[in-house]
């Protein structure tokens, strides 16, 4: 799979970073800047596990939360109805605590919102996108795709090139 995105600082300013990625998709990329980030994350027994300057931090997981960097990749199938908004089990990978001064893995409830489809202009073209937001991340969602176009993690912002 080729896939071609843009990435750009949230504030707008677009620096095409990679230009053709091969055998990667958008989640593998989301996974990888959040790799970066922690230097080392992995799913072991049910547990998340969290190593970085400060040492290994676990947090036990359930299979209905969602994770930081993967949750649009599992809501995408949702739909806004007369609800738009729903509490959820959210893990930040990486929280800091100010009186601690140290980040570590947290669950935390969390309001998904679902919002209804919108305008969205991507260099892929010109599409009718649904929106979901969770814990400081966003998402848009295109009919007959079968994963997010565009996410915005509060830092970078992936989009579809092509």
């Amino acid at each position: 799979v080729n896939v071609g995105i843009a990435v750009s600082i949230a504030e707008g300013l677009v620096v095409p970073v990679v230009e053709q990625v091969e055998q990667k998709t958008l989640l593998a990329l989301a996974a990888e800047n959040a790799r970066n980030i922690q230097q080392a994350q992995e799913v072991k027994d049910g547990r998340l596990v969290v190593e970085n300057a400060a040492g290994a931090q676990e947090l036990a997981l359930s299979p209905d939360d969602l994770v930081e960097y993967e949750w649009a990749w599992r809501t995408n199938a949702l739909k806004p109805q007369s609800i738009t908004s729903i509490q959820a089990p959210f893990v930040y990978m990486s929280l800091w605590d100010d009186e601690a001064e140290k980040s570590y893995p947290a669950l935390k409830n969390e309001i998904l919102h679902l919002y209804w489809s919108e305008p969205l202009d991507l260099p892929a073209g010109q599409f009718q996108a649904q929106k979901s937001t969770l814990g400081g991340q966003s998402a848009w969602y295109v009919k007959d795709h079968a994963g997010p176009v565009r996410i915005d993690d509060g830092m970078l912002i992936y989009e579809l090139e092509k």
